[in-house]
């Protein structure tokens, strides 16, 4: 497949879509924040993550046991230890503080990394700008034991899209595109053309023009 990208319309982060549906306020938060929380530690500690249906799992450097994150309820558990992320976080003081409150209660390691995941990136702007909008949801795909990919699925799952393993996103024609020639985009326009290429809404249209 022959590919050019094509400028999208202005980006407007506050567009809202026809279609979307309303979602209780607490688990649009908790779905937001356990994205953000979580990639806030994996950049400052790096590690390994998995995105589940209902939970993030996240292995960070230099910690005794994984930390899982609830999706719906924003309950994160480390160990034997749990707290509610939602309940905690406050406009006010922002994920900063919040994340160094969870890195003293739970007594993880002194690590000040600076550590660029652009895939777990993309996941993470994905889910702030179209969870609440279009119940925008990721769950990996595995094939036995190995990770095959992702599958984004919008609120009535009835539209979806997928990422291999290796980072080449598929939408529901069959067409392809290595999501790795826009990690140096900016992380909002990155979404919009990843959203866009799906297909989703008209709002976004699709960044690739394919030439025959």
């Amino acid at each position: 497949m022959n590919a050019m990208r094509l400028p999208l319309p202005s980006y407007n982060p506050v567009k809202q879509c026809q279609g979307c549906s309303q979602y209780d306020e607490n688990k649009v938060a908790a779905q937001i924040l356990s994205y953000q929380l979580a990639y806030y530690l994996l950049k400052r500690y790096s590690g390994t993550w998995q995105v589940k249906k209902d939970e993030i799992l996240l292995q960070l450097e230099g910690a005794d046991s994984p930390m899982h994150f609830e999706l719906h309820t924003g309950v994160l558990r480390y160990k034997t230890l749990r707290t509610s992320i939602v309940s905690r976080y406050s406009v006010d003081h922002g994920l900063n503080e919040l994340a160094e409150d969870i890195i003293k209660d739970f007594a993880l390691p002194n690590s000040h990394g600076d550590f660029q995941d652009s895939l777990f990136g993309l996941f993470v702007k994905l889910i702030e700008i179209f969870h609440a909008r279009c119940g925008l949801r990721i769950a990996q795909c595995e094939k036995g034991q190995n990770l095959a990919g992702w599958e984004l699925t919008l609120g009535d799952e009835t539209l979806r899209g997928w990422i291999s393993a290796d980072g080449v996103a598929e939408n529901r024609f069959g067409e392809r595109y290595n999501l790795k020639k826009w990690f140096n985009l900016r992380p909002e326009k990155m979404a919009a053309y990843a959203f866009g290429f799906y297909r989703f809404c008209e709002n976004y249209p699709s960044p690739i023009k394919h030439i025959k």
